[in-house]
């Protein structure tokens, strides 16, 4: 029986192997299928040895592979080769916003700009020389308008239009006649 001890323990360690192997190698579960398999197989092994084996070979497996789990995604994973295609760089803030758009769309906040396009309410405008994807406060907004942002919400940009202000291309249609 103890061949069929030493293959339970080489199909364990193999199935560990795999689950940090699935854990930094994006496979699509075919890794995992594998761990499984191993396990599968290496706990039959354990128990036609005795009762005992194989219910310390459940108890290592249950125990050891969220901790390998956990270990692969915090520590290796980051240095892996797939890791800093798959792992978020930005921080994010307590509202589910990244800090760094937030941070840039907030330099608009009392600017003032013209419409590019009709908001409905959403649209674009130019602001301060740049083109910025807007919400108009309320409703349909005419293209050529000049607005005024009055909030930044995350990444939506609020616009309010600059009252008594005409918008541009009627001002430019009424001088030419």
């Amino acid at each position: 029986m103890t061949g069929g001890l030493g293959l339970a323990i080489a199909l364990l360690v193999l199935g560990l192997l795999l689950v940090v192997a699935e854990v930094l190698i994006p496979s699509l579960g075919l890794l995992a299928v594998m761990a499984t398999a191993s396990f599968v197989a290496s706990i039959w092994f354990a128990f036609k040895a005795s009762w005992a084996v194989g219910f310390g070979f459940v108890a290592v497996s249950l125990l050891l592979v969220p901790i390998l789990v956990y270990v692969g995604l915090k520590y290796l994973l980051p240095h892996s080769f797939a890791g800093p295609q798959i792992i978020l760089s930005q921080v994010i803030s307590e509202h589910g916003e990244s800090s760094g758009t937030e941070r840039n769309l907030k330099r608009f906040l009392g600017a003032e700009g013209v419409t590019r396009s009709y908001l409905r309410p959403a649209g674009v405008a130019d602001i301060a020389g740049e083109r910025v994807d807007v919400v108009s406060e309320g409703g349909l907004v005419t293209r050529g308008t000049p607005v005024r942002v009055i909030d930044v919400e995350g990444n939506r940009v609020v616009v309010r239009p600059i009252a008594g202000l005409a918008p541009q291309a009627e001002s430019a249609e009424a001088s030419r006649q």
